[in-house]
């Protein structure tokens, strides 16, 4: 059974991963990808 220190690393660890991603953009250009029309497009919200 991992200890406290361990599950605090772990989580983060994921805080880190998630907030790397989000900085990338990677999220906000998917959206635009899946995005089929102009207004979809232009409805987008970048949350970073």
């Amino acid at each position: 059974c991992p200890d406290a220190a361990t599950i605090e690393i772990m989580y983060m660890t994921a805080l880190a991963t998630k907030k790397s991603h989000l900085d990338s953009g990677t999220s906000l250009n998917n959206l635009v990808r899946a995005a089929t029309t102009k207004a979809e497009v232009f409805a987008l919200t970048d949350l970073r």
